[in-house]
Protein backbone atom coordinates (compact mmCIF):
# COMPACT_ATOMS: atom_id res chain seq x y z
CA UNK A 1 0.00 0.00 0.00
CA UNK A 2 1.41 3.41 -0.92
CA UNK A 3 2.15 6.00 1.82
CA UNK A 4 -0.71 8.31 0.79
CA UNK A 5 -3.26 5.48 1.03
CA UNK A 6 -1.84 4.39 4.38
CA UNK A 7 -1.92 7.93 5.73
CA UNK A 8 -5.55 8.22 4.59
CA UNK A 9 -6.41 4.94 6.38
CA UNK A 10 -4.80 6.11 9.63
CA UNK A 11 -6.38 9.58 9.44
CA UNK A 12 -9.81 7.96 8.99
CA UNK A 13 -9.26 5.84 12.09
CA UNK A 14 -8.21 8.92 14.05
CA UNK A 15 -11.23 10.86 12.78
CA UNK A 16 -13.62 8.12 13.86
CA UNK A 17 -12.24 7.43 17.31
CA UNK A 18 -9.58 10.01 18.15
CA UNK A 19 -11.98 12.45 19.82
CA UNK A 20 -13.24 9.66 22.10
CA UNK A 21 -9.83 8.41 23.24
CA UNK A 22 -9.61 9.61 26.81
CA UNK A 23 -12.23 12.25 26.12
CA UNK A 24 -15.54 12.97 27.75
CA UNK A 25 -17.59 12.73 24.56
CA UNK A 26 -20.71 10.62 24.82
CA UNK A 27 -21.73 8.11 22.19
CA UNK A 28 -24.96 6.13 22.10
CA UNK A 29 -24.15 2.46 22.62
CA UNK A 30 -26.74 -0.14 21.73
CA UNK A 31 -25.75 -3.00 24.07
CA UNK A 32 -23.30 -3.86 26.85
CA UNK A 33 -21.35 -5.98 24.34
CA UNK A 34 -20.99 -2.89 22.15
CA UNK A 35 -19.46 -1.05 25.09
CA UNK A 36 -16.68 -3.65 25.23
CA UNK A 37 -16.13 -3.46 21.46
CA UNK A 38 -16.09 0.33 21.65
CA UNK A 39 -13.50 0.20 24.45
CA UNK A 40 -11.30 -2.08 22.35
CA UNK A 41 -11.61 0.34 19.42
CA UNK A 42 -10.51 3.19 21.63
CA UNK A 43 -7.56 1.11 22.84
CA UNK A 44 -6.54 0.32 19.27
CA UNK A 45 -6.70 3.97 18.22
CA UNK A 46 -4.85 4.99 21.39
CA UNK A 47 -2.03 2.60 20.41
CA UNK A 48 -2.07 4.11 16.93
CA UNK A 49 -1.89 7.68 18.28
CA UNK A 50 0.87 6.72 20.73
CA UNK A 51 2.93 5.12 17.95
CA UNK A 52 2.51 8.17 15.69
CA UNK A 53 3.31 10.53 18.57
CA UNK A 54 6.45 8.57 19.46
CA UNK A 55 7.63 8.67 15.83
CA UNK A 56 6.76 12.37 15.44
CA UNK A 57 8.89 13.12 18.52
CA UNK A 58 11.93 11.88 16.59
CA UNK A 59 11.45 14.55 13.94
CA UNK A 60 13.93 17.43 13.99
CA UNK A 61 11.24 20.12 13.82
CA UNK A 62 11.26 21.64 17.28
CA UNK A 63 8.21 19.61 18.33
CA UNK A 64 5.83 21.08 15.76
CA UNK A 65 4.78 17.68 14.37
CA UNK A 66 4.00 16.41 17.87
CA UNK A 67 2.14 19.64 18.68
CA UNK A 68 0.10 19.41 15.47
CA UNK A 69 -0.82 15.79 16.26
CA UNK A 70 -1.90 16.68 19.80
CA UNK A 71 -4.00 19.60 18.58
CA UNK A 72 -5.56 17.42 15.88
CA UNK A 73 -6.50 14.51 18.16
CA UNK A 74 -7.89 17.02 20.65
CA UNK A 75 -10.50 17.90 18.05
CA UNK A 76 -9.10 20.72 15.90
CA UNK A 77 -9.43 19.23 12.43
CA UNK A 78 -7.75 22.27 10.85
CA UNK A 79 -4.52 20.39 11.63
CA UNK A 80 -5.54 17.26 9.68
CA UNK A 81 -3.64 18.27 6.53
CA UNK A 82 -0.48 19.02 8.54
CA UNK A 83 -0.59 15.64 10.30
CA UNK A 84 -1.45 13.79 7.10
CA UNK A 85 1.38 15.43 5.12
CA UNK A 86 3.94 14.68 7.84
CA UNK A 87 2.62 11.13 8.20
CA UNK A 88 2.80 10.49 4.44
CA UNK A 89 6.44 11.58 4.31
CA UNK A 90 7.41 9.48 7.32
CA UNK A 91 5.57 6.42 5.97
CA UNK A 92 7.39 6.82 2.66
CA UNK A 93 10.81 7.22 4.33
CA UNK A 94 10.44 4.76 7.22
CA UNK A 95 9.12 1.35 6.09
CA UNK A 96 9.60 -0.13 9.59
CA UNK A 97 7.28 2.52 11.06
CA UNK A 98 4.78 1.86 8.28
CA UNK A 99 4.84 -1.86 9.16
CA UNK A 100 4.34 -1.05 12.85
CA UNK A 101 1.25 1.04 12.14
CA UNK A 102 -0.18 -1.64 9.87
CA UNK A 103 0.38 -4.23 12.60
CA UNK A 104 -1.63 -2.08 15.02
CA UNK A 105 -4.45 -1.63 12.51
CA UNK A 106 -4.44 -5.33 11.63
CA UNK A 107 -4.63 -6.42 15.26
CA UNK A 108 -8.28 -6.70 14.39
CA UNK A 109 -10.54 -5.18 11.77
CA UNK A 110 -11.97 -1.84 12.75
CA UNK A 111 -15.56 -1.63 11.48
CA UNK A 112 -17.68 1.43 12.15
CA UNK A 113 -21.32 2.17 11.43
CA UNK A 114 -22.12 5.86 11.85
CA UNK A 115 -25.76 6.89 11.68
CA UNK A 116 -26.31 10.61 11.21
CA UNK A 117 -28.77 12.91 12.91
CA UNK A 118 -32.43 12.15 12.23
CA UNK A 119 -31.39 9.16 10.09
CA UNK A 120 -32.87 5.69 10.04
CA UNK A 121 -30.74 2.53 9.79
CA UNK A 122 -32.55 -0.77 9.29
CA UNK A 123 -31.57 -4.35 8.61
CA UNK A 124 -27.82 -3.88 8.40
CA UNK A 125 -25.45 -6.79 8.92
CA UNK A 126 -21.79 -6.16 9.70
CA UNK A 127 -19.58 -9.27 9.75
CA UNK A 128 -15.89 -9.97 9.78
CA UNK A 129 -14.33 -13.38 9.49
CA UNK A 130 -10.94 -12.65 11.04
CA UNK A 131 -11.91 -14.02 14.44
CA UNK A 132 -10.84 -10.75 16.06
CA UNK A 133 -11.53 -7.10 15.54
CA UNK A 134 -13.58 -4.12 16.47
CA UNK A 135 -17.12 -3.23 15.48
CA UNK A 136 -18.65 0.05 16.56
CA UNK A 137 -21.90 1.92 15.97
CA UNK A 138 -22.38 5.63 16.61
CA UNK A 139 -25.83 7.16 16.41
CA UNK A 140 -26.81 10.77 15.87
CA UNK A 141 -29.55 12.75 17.58
CA UNK A 142 -33.07 11.54 16.83
CA UNK A 143 -31.77 8.65 14.72
CA UNK A 144 -33.65 5.36 14.54
CA UNK A 145 -31.91 1.99 14.57
CA UNK A 146 -33.46 -1.45 14.11
CA UNK A 147 -32.31 -4.83 12.91
CA UNK A 148 -28.58 -4.13 13.16
CA UNK A 149 -26.46 -7.27 13.45
CA UNK A 150 -22.73 -7.16 14.16
CA UNK A 151 -20.83 -10.43 14.10
CA UNK A 152 -17.22 -11.52 14.44
CA UNK A 153 -16.60 -15.08 13.28
CA UNK A 154 -13.49 -17.18 13.09
CA UNK A 155 -12.47 -18.24 9.57
CA UNK A 156 -13.56 -21.84 10.24
CA UNK A 157 -17.14 -20.71 11.06
CA UNK A 158 -17.77 -19.47 7.54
Amino acid sequence: MDPAALAHLFINALNQFGPFVGGAAATAIVTDASTDVYSKSKEQVKRLIDAIRHRFQREQDGGSATGALQTYVSGDHDFESVVKTKLERILRDDPAFSADLLRIMRSGPLQTLIIGEEAKACDIEMTNSAGAGTQHMQTGKKSEVEGIKMTIKTPDEI
